[in-house]
Parts: structure tokens; sequence; C-alpha cells
């Protein structure tokens, strides 16, 4: 892109932009604000509620069905059957010799 086309290309986009700016002011000028009638709008009733949330059952305001404990506890449970898995392996001998890393 040369100069000269560059120069057309900006003028044309100043243009364009203040067309745009001319449009959005003669609309703002010409709409007045006005609000909708209040006949457009219907409430709608709410559903009954047969129970209350779960998190304000039992006078709790805040629950979780899993503690940290029950995580470590899992963890544990996963390291040890990885342990068991890899004593048990051909390669188990290698690892309890410390020859191979992973």
């Amino acid at each position: 892109m040369n100069e000269e086309q560059k120069n057309q290309y900006l003028k044309d986009l100043n243009e364009t932009s203040e067309r745009v700016k001319e449009f959005v002011r003669q609309e703002q000028a010409s709409n007045s604000p006005t609000a909708a009638p209040s006949a457009e709008f219907k409430r709608v009733p709410l559903p009954v509620m047969n129970r209350a949330p779960p998190m304000l059952e039992k006078n709790a305001t805040a629950g979780s069905s899993s503690t940290l404990q029950m995580w470590e506890e899992g963890v544990d449970q996963r390291l040890n059957e990885i342990d068991s898995r890899m004593n048990k392996s051909d390669l188990s001998v290698f690892f309890t010799k410390g020859e191979m890393e992973f």
C-alpha cells in the first residue's frame, strides 16, 4: 500500500465514522426516551418451594459432602494401591534397588 492509497483509506475511514456519528445523533434526537407501557409486562409467579434448599437443611449455613480428611484418606489409599502394584511388577527389583527412575 503506497502513501496515496493509505491517505485515501484514512480519509474514507474518517468520512464513514463521521456519517455513523451523525446518524446516531439524529436517531437520539428523534427518539425521545419513553418508558415502556406497563401492559407489556406480565408478572409470573415464582414456583412453590416444597422443601428448604439443600444448604439450609438441618440448620447448616454451608455444607460439603467431602472433607479434607476424607480426601487425604482417598489419596493414601490410592498411593498404597500404586505401591502394591509396583511391588508386584516385574520391574519392582529395579525400583527397590534405585536403578530405575521415573
